[in-house]
């Protein structure tokens, strides 16, 4: 309850730094331009010819991030922050490479990574802009860190298999394979047994296998949306399952999960289309 009001609160403060960017600006989109915390002082870009090295890094930096080049994005935020040191923009590159690294779309995602980088902003810049935003981040991520956690000591309890009175055998070669670490062939033989046809068929112990296959940490082929819709299919499909309780866990816990890599998203929106905006007053 108490997560679900303090993602409420979060939700509110974007909310009304959104109104305050509008009235302030009085010629964009509500819907796409959403200012910083009201209390924090706004970063002035200035003209390109006046930008220093460092503040030349960073807006290649933003361009090649723009683009998904995640790794040539890293490389110049690494070299604005030496160029930098302890002074602006140190921290504006500390905050991109925290911004890289919880990219859902960047092959290199590493939340520990983005953790260390946001951490280091209030280390070492207590008093930069950047703050309040790099609070939020830092809250979401560690959240979302440990319902993972949760999810992968979930997927890694050992499951009943006795349940099923009437043709056990049929997932025994589905569960033997999941022990061993072999996830695409525990997944081609659950969905055999899907295929089978017959009263025997322990669908709803082979559709709650997938989701776990799919839920898994170790999975490289790891997929929530995947996982959450096989056990939304225990729960509609096999009400009377004594797997269903599980499986409404397992939802919830998922559906969270999604919640929170929203807001990450919806609050790096935020900061790039402030950026750009700043960027538009400084030329």
């Amino acid at each position: 309850m108490g997560r679900e009001r303090g993602r409420t609160r979060q939700l509110i403060f974007l909310c009304l730094a959104g109104l305050n960017f509008f009235f302030f600006l009085g010629c964009a989109s509500l819907s796409k331009l959403i200012s910083p915390p009201p209390e924090a002082p706004v970063e002035k870009i200035p003209p390109k010819e006046a930008m220093s090295p460092a503040a030349k890094s960073i807006e290649k930096a933003n361009q090649l991030l723009k683009q998904g080049k995640f790794e040539a994005s890293l490389k110049e935020n690494e070299r604005a922050l030496s160029l930098a040191g302890k002074n602006s923009p140190g921290d504006r590159a500390l905050f991109n490479m925290g911004l890289i690294y919880a990219h859902g779309e960047n092959p290199q995602k590493n939340y520990e990574k983005s953790l260390y980088f946001f951490n280091m902003i209030l280390k070492d810049y207590p008093r930069s802009p950047l703050i309040e935003e790099t609070k939020i981040y830092i809250k979401l991520l560690n959240e979302n860190k440990e319902l993972n956690e949760q999810i992968k000591r979930l997927a890694e309890t050992p499951r009943r298999t006795d349940y099923v009175k009437v043709a056990p055998d049929k997932l025994g070669l589905a569960n033997e394979l999941f022990k061993k670490g072999d996830y695409e062939g525990s997944l081609k033989e659950n969905q055999r047994v899907l295929s089978l046809s017959g009263k025997t068929i322990p669908r709803d112990r082979a559709l709650f296998n997938l989701g776990l296959i799919y839920a898994h940490g170790e999975n490289p082929k790891k997929d929530y949306g995947k996982s959450l819709f096989y056990f939304n299919k225990v729960i509609t499909d096999y009400p009377e399952s004594p797997l269903t309780p599980e499986a409404k866990l397992w939802v919830k816990m998922l559906q969270e999960n999604q919640q929170l890599l929203e807001m990450i998203k919806k609050v790096k929106e935020v900061d790039i289309a402030v950026e750009e905006k700043k960027r538009e007053k400084g030329k």
